[in-house]
């Protein structure tokens, strides 16, 4: 049973603003709004309605809340990003203030007007749909899971960083109160167990691989929003039904009960059947306390999955696969000095004993789409750097694969940069995110490019193409393999691999649209 505490209840704000029935008002109008996309009365909702919470969920939006949120944005410089952590830091001041000042109208609205204004933009949004063809179109088209065009849902903007303000707001706003904030952090740590308490330590052998047929994983990330794109990502890796897949983080909005249930078990439902699944906790999952989180490592294990903690190491002969931690004790940050010990002692046996080392971490070593400052070296780099050994001097790190930001790029070595190892990013998995131009920094050497839909029907071009990597492992060489949901192909990266363990890049090899 996992251990937990309620969140401390918010009814000592005074109530001052608006009464509670018309919160539970605007709850339902919100969920009405996105119920409107989904094509058919009766079919059950799986994304976008409002979670039904628990007693230990953390709460949404109530009117004292969004008085602190307005508050806080007036009082913070121009140049602040107000928004995070609710929402994206590329989202400014001005249009966070517009949406905090355009819910609180509609706090105050009666309960019929703020339905129809609401319900109104869906009328607004279905009137501009334009599908995409019809048809089986693509590899992993499912009859299923996609019974008619209108279940695409083109033109929905759940969890975008800006078509979905509101929703970010009303489903996230409450972690910035101070005592969501401290009963965030009391249950991250509560619920936490080190890997001296558990017989395995948290480290599980990893199939050997052989020339003739090399060990295949799969690794997603930024997954939970139960949106088309992550339902397909998900059939993809039950059909596949490879040894092991690894999820990187982030169950979308909050990582409440339900957001967990609808947006991550019902999907990956499958995948268990036949592979050994482990999932790190991003900053999403956090925002719940890691309460949900450890719940579902929980129920796995009834399932014959290894996972038991919050981080891992997988290994064999020649590799060993290393999953962090970076959110328990602090948003964001590898500042622990146990675990940052038990990385290091990770690294340093692999490199003597000549296995390569593959890091997983939820956060960015690097982010080179971002502006200044954070711009370049990610908070995770500069901890491992200043206080978890020489890391990168020694080279101690071979491949790293991290999300948080929301894109697809492979990267090469760049010594001169402080970064001695090849690295991905899979930030795309299921979260919207805007369609990206290009390399930014030589070392790029692939991104994600495409949009959503491929540009001859003219669908969505403005959003970036949704995917997933799977990574072969043979005892010369390594290969890397992006597919989109599609089931396309993307991008090959292949890889050498020495008689140390040490990785050398051969070839990158991007595809055209639609290659299958």
């Amino acid at each position: 049973m996992v251990r937990g505490m309620a969140h401390p209840k918010l009814d000592k704000y005074p109530p001052d603003l608006m009464p509670a029935e018309k919160t539970l008002k605007l709850l339902r109008a919100y969920a009405a709004r996105h119920r409107g996309w989904s094509g058919d009365g009766k079919a059950k909702m799986t994304a976008g309605a409002l979670p039904a919470g628990g007693d230990n969920d953390l709460p949404h939006l109530d009117p004292a809340t969004l008085d602190y949120l307005l508050a806080e944005a007036v009082a913070s410089p121009p140049d602040a990003e107000v928004a995070a952590p609710i929402s994206d830091a590329s989202v400014g001041r001005t249009e966070y203030l517009g949406a905090l000042e355009s819910l609180r109208a509609q706090f105050e609205a009666d309960p019929q007007s703020l339905e129809e204004f609401l319900l109104a933009q869906v009328k607004f949004e279905k009137a501009a749909l334009r599908l995409p063809p019809e048809g089986k179109w693509f590899p992993a088209y499912d009859e299923g899971l996609t019974p008619t065009p209108a279940s695409y849902r083109v033109d929905s903007h759940l969890f975008e960083t800006f078509g979905d303000l509101w929703g970010w707001i009303v489903n996230c706003g409450q972690i910035k109160l101070p005592p969501v904030a401290a009963a965030n952090r009391a249950l991250a740590t509560q619920n936490f167990v080190w890997h001296t308490k558990v017989q395995s330590g948290y480290e599980y052998p990893l199939v050997n691989p052989d020339p003739a047929k090399p060990l295949k994983v799969a690794l997603f990330a930024d997954f939970g929003t139960g949106l088309i794109h992550s339902r397909y990502i998900a059939r993809q890796l039950a059909s596949a039904a490879l040894p092991y897949a690894f999820h990187l983080g982030d169950i979308y909005y909050a990582g409440r009960k339900a957001e967990f249930e609808e947006r991550w078990m019902e999907p990956l439902a499958p995948v268990l059947e036949r592979t050994q699944l482990f999932n790190l906790a991003g900053n999403h999952e956090q925002y719940s306390g890691n309460q949900w989180y450890w719940a579902d490592i929980a129920r796995r294990r009834q399932f014959h999955q290894q996972q038991e903690g919050s981080y891992f190491r997988l290994s064999n002969a020649e590799f060993q696969i290393i999953g962090l931690d970076t959110n328990s004790f602090e948003l964001e940050r590898y500042a622990n000095p146990i675990l940052q010990k038990w990385l290091v002692d990770a690294l340093r046996e692999g490199r003597a004993s000549g296995k390569t080392n593959i890091l997983l971490s939820s956060e960015p070593g690097h982010d080179y789409f971002a502006s200044p400052p954070q711009r370049g070296k990610g908070r995770i780099y500069k901890d491992l750097a200043a206080a978890a050994g020489n890391i990168f001097p020694e080279e101690l790190i071979d491949l790293w694969f991290w999300c948080h930001v929301h894109y697809a790029t492979f990267n090469a070595a760049a010594p001169e940069e402080g970064y001695p190892f090849l690295s991905s990013c899979i930030g795309h998995g299921g979260y919207p995110y805007g369609t990206k131009s290009g390399p930014t920094t030589a070392f790029m050497r692939w991104v994600e490019t495409t949009p959503r839909f491929p540009r001859r029907t003219q669908v969505r071009q403005d959003m970036g193409n949704n995917g997933w990597c799977e990574m072969a492992l043979a005892p010369d060489h390594v290969k890397l393999t992006y597919r989109d949901w599609m089931g396309f192909r993307r991008c090959e990266v292949a890889i050498a691999r020495q008689g140390n363990g040490r990785l050398a890049l051969d070839l990158v090899r991007e595809f055209p649209e639609e290659t299958t």
